[in-house]
């Protein structure tokens, strides 16, 4: 293997820490207890990535929460590594853009290298309409130490470390989960609503009596997470080696992931020793002569597995307790924060009386053919990457170096278009199957604008977790006009019209080119966007009645 494949780039601008530097941050850190409430709005069971964020933002909304973890710690093992761009867009609403900064990697790409040298499919590292990089590395350990320092600064959130939920009941008024505290003592907390985010073996979904549904996939791996790596090419690469596929992944403070694919014969102990490794990173990587500086490693057996349902009356399913895939897709983390972002803000309305509580059955079919979409993606990828047949292998690269010499479907692959995008074909939307851009259902772009005091901002800061109605070309008296009519003053809504130009009438410019051919295409309508930055609808501004008559009714079903 050619080592010139692997230089050393070291990106500019982001933290390079040393193993002893890299380790001290990463300790897990015990968890608050306090004692333990008698009455709360929502119960959170787990503290992990969904958990914490589905907290957060119930925090946001001023829901009194309690969140339950059985561990006495945060997490210290080498799990979740990339979060993406929407994930890191809804961390910036909540206050965490400046604690993500320097605990992040650059963004990056991905390239699928043939075993004969040649990237088969390059994807570089870019920043999306949502204003984030498309990949950005984490470590777990610390991510969850961020996000849980965030969330003890909230009022309205208790956390209870070395906690154990062993039963629960619930009714049509109210839900009790029993906490066990110590040898026996058990505690028990009225609830409205339970959050299951506590994993793949989650307690909650198997009381619930809620298949888990899929397989288990004969692909296990060895983590293995590095510091001081001398790779420090800014793309993580699948080296797709019928020999012992490998994927090298880039991450936080200069150091490298490894990710082997184990073969039948490998003894799993031995492999996983200093030595074992050291064999393996000799073998399959340019990088003999250099020490190894291992923070964490572990085993994996991979699977792919989806809820039959994500709701039993009072109980919710999120993160790994709602489905788990292979990491090939780089989104199971990012997946459940996708299900806390979905929930969180329609729970908070029905627990505030703005909308009834047959506006939870959204989150289901808003859900499901989303998570359905994404894991079967992630198995693809894992399957395309970890061929062991030669003759296959052969066959995959020719595919790909005759799909390379088409310019669109070389841009195709280099945009990222193959992987699914987070749509909502079914819920709370209004489509406008007669507009040639049918926005209803998708992320709104992160517009940069400039106000008329001439500061930069971006539609996030208008919509701050609520409802926004956004006039595009639409004077603001006319964006106002409309925010009168139901269901919008009973949802707080707030108003914006942005011009593309700086025009009197108008509370914003568009200054940004990340998205702009979607607004032009919805120049004179009038988008109705989600909490969560789901677009509603969107109707011209004369008719937008017709949209605000539509949503009112399914939002009071």
């Amino acid at each position: 293997m050619d080592p010139a494949r692997f230089p050393p780039l070291p990106p500019q601008g982001y933290p390079h820490l040393t193993l002893e530097e890299t380790q001290a941050l990463m300790r897990p850190r015990a968890g608050r207890s306090a004692p333990l409430p008698a009455k709360v709005e929502v119960a959170i069971i787990g503290a992990g990535p969904a958990g914490l964020t589905a907290a957060l933002l119930l925090a946001h909304y001023g829901i009194r929460t309690a969140v339950i973890e059985r561990n006495a710690q945060t997490s210290e093992l080498p799990k979740a590594i990339v979060v993406d761009d929407e994930y890191m867009r809804l961390l910036d609403r909540l206050g965490l853009g400046e604690a993500m900064k320097g605990n992040t990697s650059a963004p990056f790409g991905v390239h699928f290298m043939s075993p004969m040298g040649f990237a088969l499919i390059k994807v570089p590292g870019f920043v999306t309409p949502n204003g984030f990089g498309v990949r950005n590395a984490v470590s777990q350990p610390i991510f969850e130490r961020i996000l849980l320092d965030h969330l003890e600064t909230q009022s309205s959130v208790s956390t209870h470390f070395s906690c154990t939920a062993v039963d629960l009941d619930q009714n049509n008024e109210h839900a009790r989960v029993f906490v066990k505290t110590g040898q026996s003592a058990i505690h028990i907390i009225e609830t409205q609503y339970i959050f299951a985010c506590d994993g793949a073996r989650s307690f909650v979904r198997q009381h619930s009596g809620i298949a888990f549904q899929g397989s288990n996939l004969d692909t296990p791996h060895l983590v293995v997470d590095l510091a001081e790596f001398p790779d420090q090419a800014t793309h993580s690469r699948f080296i797709c080696n019928p020999r012992r596929p490998l994927n090298s992944v880039l991450g936080p403070y200069g150091g490298r992931r490894l990710e082997f694919f184990l073969l039948p014969g490998d003894d799993h102990e031995e492999i996983k020793t200093d030595a074992g490794i050291r064999r393996l990173v000799d073998l399959h990587t340019p990088y003999k002569r250099f020490e190894l500086k291992i923070i964490r490693h572990a085993i994996y057996g991979l699977a792919e597995r989806i809820a039959e349902r994500l709701r039993d009356n009072r109980i919710f399913l999120l993160g790994d307790a709602a489905h788990i895939m292979p990491p090939f897709g780089a989104q199971g983390m990012n997946t459940g924060a996708r299900d806390a972002a979905n929930l969180a803000w329609k729970l908070a309305h029905v627990l505030r009386g703005k909308l009834p509580a047959s506006l939870l059955a959204s989150y289901d079919p808003e859900r499901c053919a989303q998570i359905r979409a994404i894991t079967e993606y992630s198995v693809r990828v894992g399957k395309l990457a970890n061929i062991r047949s030669w003759p296959l292998s052969i066959l995959r690269d020719l595919f790909f170096v005759a799909a390379n010499c088409i310019p669109s479907v070389r841009k195709y692959f280099a945009q990222m278009r193959y992987m699914p995008k987070p749509v909502i074909r079914e819920g709370l939307i209004v489509p406008d199957n007669e507009h040639r851009q049918q926005l209803a259902g998708h992320v709104l772009p992160r517009w940069e604008l400039q106000n008329v005091q001439g500061h930069t901002c971006n539609v996030d800061d208008y919509s701050q977790l609520g409802w926004l109605l956004i006039g595009v070309e639409t004077d603001a008296a006319s964006v106002r006009a409309a925010a009168q009519t139901a269901p919008w003053p009973a949802l707080a809504a707030k108003t914006l019209a942005i011009s593309r130009t700086t025009s009197p009438g108008y509370d914003a410019q568009l200054i940004s080119t990340r998205g702009s051919d979607v607004f032009d295409r919805m120049a004179g309508r009038i988008i109705a966007l989600r909490p969560d930055n789901i677009v509603a609808g969107h109707y011209p501004a004369a008719h937008f009645n017709m949209l605000s008559a539509q949503l009112d009714v399914l939002l009071k079903r």
